[in-house]
């Protein structure tokens, strides 16, 4: 299939090549950008009809379901603690600790307000590799495409509304700590990182820098990830088990219990 070209170059090659202003300019399009694609709402649990491709493979002994209704984004959540937990019965191992807890961590995000809007479209890596852009002035900069939609899903609104951190933590910092969302609330070392940070800070709704800093939102976001993917292999088991321990000592009056961070101890 023959694609128009999508003008621009990465932001990661343009970066070193535009002035602070230019810089500034990125940083409230970018802020921007993440609420206009937040705009594309639907609800949770929505059906998606796709045809049957014809493939073999082995049965996933799941207990039979009725069709997928719209869902709150509690009942989402809740829905993907029980489903993972169906299908860890039917194999005969099941971590029960880690979806009780998981599902009291879904329902007070319900109660402290992180659940209040609609299901809305998120990217899920929106970052300087996958913007293109163009210089248009001295003091100007175009967004021109956004690539690699494959991470995008519908989620609830705090997946979507994470901080655009990339612009303001340190060149120097490693592949994984760039990654770590904790760093977002990390204090800017240089006076044009500090610059951007308050442009984002500018621009962004309130309900944008609740959902990007608050320490419930960094939480629940690595929580989706085990609510999407399900728990397969030690990584997701000690991420899904440092979630609850530190969900329980955020907010002890939940009575959310941490769990053995040693699986073959269960």
């Amino acid at each position: 299939m023959i694609q128009k070209r999508l003008p621009g170059q990465t932001l990661t090659q343009l970066w070193d090549h535009l002035n602070r202003d230019q810089k500034l300019n990125v940083a409230k399009l970018v802020t921007n950008l993440v609420c206009q694609i937040a705009t594309v709402e639907a609800p949770a649990g929505i059906k998606f009809c796709v045809p049957a491709r014809g493939l073999g493979g082995g049965s996933f002994n799941k207990p039979n379901t009725w069709p997928a209704q719209p869902q709150s984004a509690e009942e989402h959540l809740l829905e993907q603690c029980e489903r993972w937990r169906d299908y860890q019965l039917s194999q005969g191992v099941c971590f029960e600790e880690i979806w009780d807890a998981l599902a009291t961590i879904s329902k007070s995000l319900g109660i402290r307000g992180f659940l209040d809007g609609p299901s809305v479209l998120s990217h899920g890596d929106l970052k300087p590799y996958n913007l293109l852009a163009e210089i248009r002035s001295p003091t100007e900069v175009e967004i021109t495409g956004v690539l690699d939609w494959d991470s995008a899903i519908i989620a609830p609104e705090f997946m979507a509304y994470r901080a655009p951190f990339w612009l303001w933590i340190p060149d120097e910092m490693n592949s994984v700590d760039e990654d770590d969302e904790s760093t977002a609330n990390f204090e800017p070392q240089t006076d044009e990182d500090r610059q951007l940070r308050d442009t984002f800070m500018l621009h962004a709704s309130e309900k944008y820098k609740r959902l990007a800093f608050a320490p419930e939102a960094l939480l629940a976001r690595r929580m989706y990830t085990i609510l999407q993917k399900g728990i397969f292999g030690p990584w997701s088991m000690m991420e899904a088990e440092h979630i609850i321990r530190e969900w329980a000592e955020l907010h002890p009056e939940d009575d959310v219990r941490p769990v053995d961070a040693d699986p073959t101890e269960r």
